[in-house]
């Protein structure tokens, strides 16, 4: 606790981190509306089932 180090590497940490977050966030929020539009979800359930029978 004397070092102190732990305590300047804290705020370190959350800083990178929420950076990357918040630019992730509204790029990723524009993509997945056209995915579950797509009419691909309906052939998908039913891959899935046939493969597990194997």
């Amino acid at each position: 606790m004397a070092r102190g180090a732990t305590a300047e590497r804290r705020p370190l940490r959350p800083s990178p981190l929420e950076v990357p977050v918040v630019e992730v966030l509204p790029d990723e929020l524009p993509e997945p509306e056209p995915l579950p539009e797509a009419p691909l979800s309906e052939p998908f359930p039913e891959e899935p089932p046939a493969r597990f029978s194997l």
